[in-house]
Formats: structure tokens, C-alpha cells, sequence
């Protein structure tokens, strides 16, 4: 966790920090600058683009481990892997349209006794009914779910099969040269900034996962709102 009265500026005005290695080295992280935000999207979508190509390719390593065994799929096995896809992201999607209400609490500055504990069990209600609902709309939705895949064909069935797996083949590929470009470009030797830590985004991607994991949850740390450092 970073202090937030560690967390310095550069003459843009771009948050920063120092983080030490357990090497004794020490590396600069500075949030990313627009341009820098670009780099890395694009070149994550580059190499979410040629992951598509690979995987997509009969005979490629890829084809023949995450497209190929889906064609041995029953009905009931491809019915089953399309649900276990589309429940996570009815979950997600319900969970943000159905949002817990604040209560607040009376506008006295002291409030103790019998008004706060009011509050808090009216809280405790409303996250009790938040989740019935929530719960009750991703039952209704999944029952929807499972009428509409009944209603396909094998063919169909597959085809969305192969769609899925392609398509979390690619996000994950996205996700983790993101991560790679992210850790490349906001790394750096000293705090002037000149000189890159790493020697190359390939340097960062061969990183000992816990070590890269600490440099990205470090940076999301500093890039922060302004104004929530003001106190």
C-alpha cells in the first residue's frame, strides 16, 4: 500500500513513486501520459489481433487445444460451457444495474443511540433486499438463457462455443500484454525520467509474476484523483 505522502510530482504534475527491489535496486514508477496510454492499447490490440489469427489457424498449437475438442463436445457439454460464459457476464451486468441504495445517516454531527442503530438495520435491509433482487433477476435471466440455447441447432451451438473460447483466448492475451506494456512504460531508473528500468517490454513479460503483480497494483495505487491528495 502507498502512502499517499510518498506519492511525488514531476514538473507535469504526473504522480510518482520509488519502489525498492528485493535486489536492493530501486525503480521509478510515473503514471502514463496519454500518449503512453495509446502505445499500450495499441499494442495490445495488435497482439490480441494476430492471437485471433493463430488460434483460428487448423493446425496451429492453439486450434488444436482450445477449438479442436470442442467439436468432440455433446450437446449438453457445449449447452453447459456457453452458460458457465454468459452467467459471469449476467452477473456483472446485473450487479451494475441493480445498485445497492445509500442510506445515510441524520444530519446531526453526533449521531449515537437509538438513530444510528436505525440506520445500520435499515442498511443491513437494504443489502438484504439488494441481493434478493439481484438474485432473483440473474435466475430470470439465466432461465431465458437456457430457453434460447435449447432452441439452437449443434451447429449453432458449437459455433458459439468456438466464438467464446476465441474470444477469452484474446482478451486474455490483450490483458496480459497490456499489463506488460504498462509495467514497461511507467518504469524508470531515476526520477528524471530519461532512462527506461526495463530494456525492453520482452524483459518485463519474463519478470517473476509476484514482482510484476506488485509494480502494477503499486502504479494503479498512485494514479489517483488529484484531489483526494489534498489532505
Amino acid at each position: 500500500m502507498v502512502d499517499k505522502r510518498t506519492i511525488l510530482f514531476d514538473n507535469l504534475f504526473r504522480p510518482y513513486c520509488e519502489v525498492a527491489l528485493p535486489n536492493g535496486a530501486s525503480v521509478y514508477l510515473r503514471v502514463l501520459s496519454d500518449a503512453e496510454i495509446r502505445l499500450r492499447d495499441m499494442a495490445a490490440i495488435s497482439v490480441s489481433n494476430k492471437a485471433k489469427k493463430i488460434v483460428l489457424k487448423e493446425g496451429s498449437d492453439e486450434n488444436t487445444n482450445i477449438i479442436e475438442p470442442l467439436k468432440e463436445f455433446s450437446r449438453t457439454d457445449m449447452i453447459n460451457l456457453i452458460k458457465a460464459v454468459r452467467v459471469y457476464y449476467i452477473n456483472l451486468e446485473v450487479a451494475r444495474l441493480i445498485q445497492e441504495e445509500y442510506i445515510p445517516l441524520p444530519f446531526e454531527t453526533d449521531v449515537t443511540g437509538e438513530a444510528r442503530r436505525d440506520v445500520e438495520d435499515k442498511r443491513g435491509q437494504e443489502r438484504i433486499d439488494t441481493y434478493r433482487a439481484r438474485q432473483d433477476e440473474v435466475n430470470k435471466r439465466i432461465v431465458e438463457l437456457e430457453k434460447e440455447l435449447d432452441a439452437l441447432s449443434d451447429a449453432e451451438l458449437l459455433e458459439r462455443c468456438i466464438n467464446d473460447r476465441v474470444l477469452g483466448f484474446t482478451n486474455a492475451s490483450y490483458n496480459d500484454e497490456a499489463k506488460a506494456q504498462l509495467v514497461y512504460l511507467c518504469s524508470y531508473k531515476d526520477d528524471s525520467f530519461r532512462d527506461r528500468f526495463f530494456q525492453n517490454v520482452d524483459t518485463v513479460r519474463e519478470l517473476n509474476p509476484r514482482l510484476k503483480a506488485l509494480l502494477e497494483e503499486t502504479y494503479y495505487e498512485i494514479d489517483v484523483d488529484l484531489t483526494s491528495l489534498k489532505n
